[in-house]
């Protein structure tokens, strides 16, 4: 049997085809060279020109924040400034009130009423007295003389009790005597021997006329 040689022809593209892994290898081999011998990069030195730019920015951003604080902080003092003006001013005005005058407010008026009903006549309001802040209105004749008016000749009188312990007022009613003073003592003289009645919300004038003795 004879041998038979089988010979291998190389085709073009098989020429190409060793040509480019020859040429890979010789690549990587020399890359391979390159990564060993390469050197470590070195550090880049910060230049004091630009730390004085980072420090530039940062004192801008604080000086920015404190004037916006400072600024908020003046209009707070401005706003309490006002704030004291306006209390000093409520402070002043609540120390000048006068609470209402009973006299003035009331008696006086009930007085004036009153007198249409007892023509011929003045009157005249004295202090609250006791604890009951009683008013007394004494109506007198317009030719009475000082000694008249001094011992109540003639002269007719209705006392108010404008402190409660209920609240309201009340008026002293002359018609009863509960005789628990004895004449002479406070309690006489202040008229604690006649009952106090309770005023009504809708008492007329006329309903105060009742108690005038």
């Amino acid at each position: 049997m004879k041998n038979e040689i089988k010979k291998t022809v190389a085709t073009p593209k098989d020429s190409q085809t060793q040509k480019q892994a020859a040429t890979d290898g010789q690549k990587v081999s020399g890359g391979a060279k390159k990564l060993v011998g390469m050197k470590p990069a070195q550090k880049v030195a910060v230049t004091l020109t630009q730390l004085a730019a980072g420090y530039a920015k940062k004192k801008l951003a604080y000086d920015k924040l404190r004037a916006a604080l400072e600024k908020r902080l003046e209009s707070l003092k401005k706003g309490i400034d006002r704030f004291q003006v306006l209390m000093a001013a409520v402070e002043t005005k609540l120390a000048n009130m006068v609470p209402p005058n009973g006299a003035t407010a009331l008696i006086i008026p009930l007085g004036r009423e009153l007198l249409s009903m007892f023509p011929g006549f003045q009157f005249e309001v004295s202090s609250p007295m006791g604890l009951s802040e009683a008013v007394t209105l004494t109506f007198f004749p317009k030719d009475a003389t000082a000694e008249d008016r001094v011992t109540g000749k003639g002269c007719k009188s209705l006392t108010i009790c404008t402190k409660m312990p209920q609240g309201g007022i009340g008026v002293r009613d002359y018609s009863k005597d509960t005789k628990t003073y004895a004449p002479g003592s406070i309690g006489y003289s202040s008229g604690l021997n006649h009952p106090t009645v309770q005023v009504p919300q809708d008492a007329s004038v006329s309903w105060f006329a009742q108690y005038v003795k």
